[in-house]
């Protein structure tokens, strides 16, 4: 499940796992969210998961 990827990958390195399943069983990124400030702020959070996993 998609929402599981980061507790048991540390962190998602490589935003392109975002278009391949499961994150695109219910349509693609560009697809589900049509706005894009919607999704510059899905890679900001990404990015502050990755960095706080950096730092533990």
């Amino acid at each position: 499940m998609q929402e599981q990827y980061i507790v048991h990958n540390g962190m998602m390195k490589d935003l392109s796992v975002l278009q391949e399943t499961p994150f695109t069983d219910q349509g693609s990124v560009v697809e589900v969210f049509t706005d894009m400030k919607v999704r510059a702020g899905i890679r900001k959070a990404i990015e502050r998961v990755n960095a706080n996993a950096t730092v533990a």
